[in-house]
């Protein structure tokens, strides 16, 4: 019996000694580790970080001035610019600002000035507000330049939904106003300007979160991010203006040294050619006659012209634009020759011979103010060059139409498969202005 109890006793000894061992081991385990320097730093990839956040002014000080005295402050780093060397292209497409007014992107806002445009909707939850208030603050920082030679743009990319009174309702929630115009219009309208300055996106929601920065006269673009803080933007913008206002004040004819009351000067026939010539160039092209024409002397100087390009063989846009010149030139069939001018320039100099031209001209009864073009091909190629961009093969030519008053330096841009009805006014604009 001392025997049995002696064991009971020598097992329960070894139990209790075992569970006590376990609570020490547990103890330690829950206790964590001492970290090493490395260890104890936050771990900053636990999530991707979003290209706004990686973008966004790093100090967090958007058109903040207050500081802390003899408090060391960060050195701002350079603005990240990405200049546009090819330039943008501008259309001119109308559409509709905040206050319901019809307006023409490039003559009423862009021609001339300094911009800033940026894209937003206004059910937008995520970037749209920020790079609103960046632009409210720009605004408030720029003073008095906005509105005189200074220009902020928001285009709508949801234009089925901005009203002009929700654009207008979104401007003044950011405390906006004049010189800060917001612009919406017919979808076809906004994504034609979107597309031709390379920011389109069929997604509202994956639309640009640049700035287009231009000094439209001076022909230097550039883009930032949406979010860099304004008073960098204000900076850039402020040196862009302040270049170009330098500009104006330097002569660009004699000066007429007479009656101070004299309007106007006769130029000596020594001359330097115009920029207008030095950039078309007098290249020379081949009507349908086999007269030989130079592009600026011949074809442009002073003259309101309409442009498209073709190819005799095209069975796609070429039919259905060369339709809408003819009927453009019924249109203004007493002005034709006069002081309007049609040219068609062919892309396929090679099969499009003077003879072929002239029998396909025939078709679409040209009168002599319509003028169709070929060439040796490597003349066709530097004409089409000054007009449009280059094109790989002549399937890709260019379905946009160019109308221009040479005299006054008014060029617009239309898309060819327009109805013609909405391409007259355009070209009643350009013989009418004076500028």
């Amino acid at each position: 019996m001392s025997k049995t109890r002696s064991r009971r006793m020598h097992c329960l000894y070894m139990l209790t000694l075992l569970l006590g061992l376990l609570v020490v081991a547990g103890c330690s385990q829950s206790t964590p580790p001492a970290l090493s320097p490395s260890e104890a730093t936050p771990n900053t990839t636990s999530r991707p970080q979003r290209q706004e956040e990686r973008d966004r002014d790093p100090d967090n000080t958007c058109c903040l001035n207050d500081s802390v005295a003899g408090t060391p402050q960060k050195q701002t780093p350079p603005i990240k610019e990405e200049p546009l060397p090819g330039g943008v292209t501008i259309p001119n497409v109308v559409l509709v600002n905040q206050d319901g007014e019809r307006v023409q992107f490039h003559d009423d806002l862009v021609r001339g000035k300094i911009v800033a445009v940026n894209f937003i909707f206004t059910t937008c939850k995520g970037i749209c507000p920020p790079m609103s208030a960046n632009f409210a603050k720009l605004q408030e920082r720029l003073g008095d330049r906005v509105g005189n030679g200074v220009e902020l743009i928001s285009v709508s990319v949801d234009p089925q939904v901005d009203t002009p009174q929700r654009l207008k309702a979104w401007r003044e929630s950011f405390g906006g106003r004049r010189g800060w115009t917001l612009l919406t219009g017919q979808k076809q309208d906004v994504d034609f300007l979107m597309k031709e300055l390379g920011v389109f996106s069929a997604d509202k929601n994956n639309h640009s979160q640049f700035i287009f920065l231009g000094d439209e006269r001076a022909g230097k673009w550039t883009r930032v991010n949406g979010l860099t803080a304004c008073e960098r933007l204000a900076n850039l913008i402020v040196e862009m203006h302040d270049a170009s206002r330098a500009a104006e004040k330097s002569p660009s004819i004699p000066t007429y040294k007479g009656n101070p009351d004299r309007r106007s000067i006769a130029l000596p026939v020594t001359a330097e050619p115009s920029s207008a010539e030095k950039y078309f160039t007098n290249v020379e092209l081949v009507n349908q006659h086999g007269k030989s024409l130079k592009l600026y002397d011949d074809l442009l100087r002073g003259k309101v012209v309409v442009i498209n390009s073709f190819f005799s063989t095209c069975k796609g846009s070429c039919p259905v634009m060369l339709s809408s010149f003819a009927k453009i030139q019924k249109h203004f069939a007493d002005r034709v020759g006069k002081d309007l001018f049609l040219i068609s320039i062919s892309v396929d100099p090679q099969i499009d011979t003077p003879n072929v031209l002239s029998a396909f001209a025939e078709q679409w009864r040209p009168m002599p103010g319509w003028t169709f073009l070929t060439g040796d091909k490597a003349n066709v190629d530097t004409a089409l060059g000054k007009l449009w961009p280059k094109i790989e093969d002549k399937e890709s030519h260019s379905n946009i139409f160019l109308i221009g008053n040479e005299a006054t330096g008014l060029w617009k841009k239309a898309r060819g498969l327009s109805k013609p009805e909405d391409l007259i006014p355009l070209i009643e604009e350009a013989l009418k202005d004076k500028s």
